[in-house]
Order: structure tokens, then C-alpha cells, then sequence
């Protein structure tokens, strides 16, 4: 199964979640969007540490599921949602799996709305 995690919460590294979001997993697709809008509303000392962590979370989790399966990270701009509808169809995901937050369980919904297969966990 191609699986999608979003990197929402930057805990997504967390190794319970990880378990859980990668069983049946035979190739992992990691998406850190950064949000257009944060860049010029925050410093740009907080935005560039933002950035930072996101990368270190792909690369924390690609360093654990990548003995067991394929991995491929990714950096976006734009709106998150929007982003994850269209790497979900370009790289034919089978399930994007999300970290519990507020914000996935706003963006649950829109995401199966538009035939998307999706688990929070």
C-alpha cells in the first residue's frame, strides 16, 4: 500500500503514531507544507526554524520506515489541503494517514469530500 503523512503537528514522528500509520505500508510518501501565508505573517527567524523542523521530522520518520519500505519526502508551498489532494492524485496514494490534531480533523472531512481515502490516528 502507498501511504501519505502530511507532516501537520510536527509530532509525527512519534514512534506510536508511526506503528500504527505504517502497517501495511510498502512505500511512504512524507509532505511538509508550508503554509504561503505563515512566510509573511511571522519572522522569518520562526518561519526558517518551522522549515527546519518539518525537514527533520520527514527525516527522522524516512530513517525508521526506510529499512522496511520505499521513502520519498517532499516540500510544498501553498495551501496544505490543496497540496495533499494533488500529490494523493499524482502519485496514485492509496491512503493519506494523518497525526490527531485540529487540523486534520478540519481537513478530514474536505479530503473525503473530494474521494480521498483518509485515517486519523
Amino acid at each position: 500500500m502507498r501511504k501519505l503523512i502530511p507532516i501537520l503537528t510536527e509530532k509525527e514522528n512519534d514512534p506510536k503514531f508511526l506503528e500504527e500509520a505504517l502497517k501495511d505500508t510498502h512505500e511512504l510518501i512524507l509532505l511538509h507544507v508550508v503554509k504561503r501565508e505563515d512566510i509573511g505573517n511571522i519572522p522569518a527567524g520562526y518561519a526558517g526554524s518551522r522549515i527546519k523542523k518539518g525537514e527533520q521530522i520527514m527525516e527522522d520518520i524516512k530513517q525508521i520506515a526506510s529499512q522496511r519500505m520505499m521513502v520519498e519526502t517532499n516540500m510544498e508551498w501553498g495551501e496544505p489541503t490543496k497540496k495533499i489532494m494533488a500529490v494523493y492524485k499524482i502519485n496514485d496514494v492509496d491512503e493519506v494517514v494523518m497525526k490527531k490534531s485540529q487540523e486534520a480533523d478540519e481537513m478530514e472531512e474536505e479530503l473525503k469530500e473530494a474521494n480521498i481515502q483518509v485515517r486519523v490516528i
